[in-house]
């Protein structure tokens, strides 16, 4: 690749017209007789974000060759899907604050949030026909039940009181981040025809994109200035999510650090227990060692870079992409 890696931020501004053209189809998707349904999907729609899975569908359209206007469509049901789990995810964390913002479900209760979750998850699948792709809306609709049963089979982890496996770990954040970043890029080559060993291609960078920002960010959960991440440290520690950096940590511990690690996690008294994790973390150079697990999955997305099309305006935003997932726990 000749072309210097581009950063990915940079796509917000070379995507700019599209973007503005997705946010006018969420608006719209968003108009509702009962006032509240529009007021709590606008209030999350417009908290900022980074529209990395929306960018992704675009991204991949044009790399595939794609010259229609039907990428919008899937791009603004990505975001709908994307923000509808959001709306569920913090109802089931009891979350109070994203974004450094308040959320939904505190501001209007549990009830509205669950159901404006739902009626985004319907626009969405509005979109998906508007496209006129079964094949993208087989991709997206199967991401979505993908996504639920993630959330169901983290939710039945936390009762088992037990260590998970790396591979179980990465069995759940495949599920619940993953899937859509796998199906944002896949939805973007099946709109411009490609062959199925090109679709699996791009999928699969998705995927372990969506996978690498799943692994930074639960980094950030531990290690982050929450102002300019927008996270509350320590939160999967209060829900008893047990993380990559937990399990790494695990790990490499002695049997008596395991066994801290244990008896913090499987308390009810976890929320205060955030300082002394945090040093288990840090005794076992947990960041350099995340940063190793990481750069595994980078070589494999890399490698696949070479079976994609390329396309000399947009191929070099593929690692600017990667590198920008991977560096958030750098």
């Amino acid at each position: 690749m000749n072309k210097k890696t581009s950063d990915f931020l940079e796509l917000k501004s070379i995507f700019s017209d599209e973007l503005l053209e997705v946010g006018k189809v969420i608006t719209d998707s968003l108009l509702s007789k009962e006032e509240l349904v529009s007021d709590v999907g606008s209030y999350l729609i417009n908290a900022g974000g980074k529209r990395i899975r929306p960018i992704l569908t675009l991204l991949f359209s044009k790399i595939c060759g794609y010259t229609g206007n039907k990428h919008i469509y899937l791009a603004s049901a990505v975001e709908l899907i994307h923000v509808a789990t959001l709306l569920h995810d913090d109802v089931i964390d009891e979350s109070a604050t994203r974004r450094n913002k308040p959320t939904a479900n505190f501001t209007w209760g549990n009830k509205a949030s669950i159901l404006v979750g739902d009626f985004l998850f319907s626009q969405s699948f509005k979109l998906m026909v508007k496209s006129e792709s079964i094949k993208a809306l087989q991709s997206l609709s199967n991401a979505s039940s993908i996504i639920a049963e993630g959330e169901v089979m983290q939710l039945a982890r936390l009762y088992q009181n037990k260590m998970l496996s790396l591979t179980e770990y990465e069995e759940i954040a495949k599920a619940k981040t993953a899937a859509l970043f796998g199906a944002s890029a896949h939805v973007g080559s099946i709109i411009a025809n490609q062959p199925e060993n090109i679709e699996l291609a791009c999928e699969e960078f998705g995927t372990i994109l969506g996978l690498i920002f799943q692994i930074s960010d639960d980094m950030l959960d531990y290690f982050s200035n929450p102002t300019a991440s927008g996270k509350n440290l320590g939160d999967d520690l209060a829900q008893g999510n047990i993380t990559a950096p937990i399990i790494i940590a695990y790990n490499n511990a002695s049997k008596e650090d395991q066994n801290r690690i244990e008896n913090i996690f499987f308390n009810d008294d976890r929320e205060s227990k955030f300082e002394e994790i945090k040093s288990i973390l840090l005794k076992y150079n947990t960041e350099s060692a995340i940063s190793i697990y990481v750069d595994s999955h980078y070589k494999k997305a890399v490698e696949l870079i070479s079976i994609i099309p390329y396309s000399a305006e947009f191929t070099p935003y593929l690692l600017g992409i990667l590198d920008y997932a991977a560096n958030r726990t750098r």
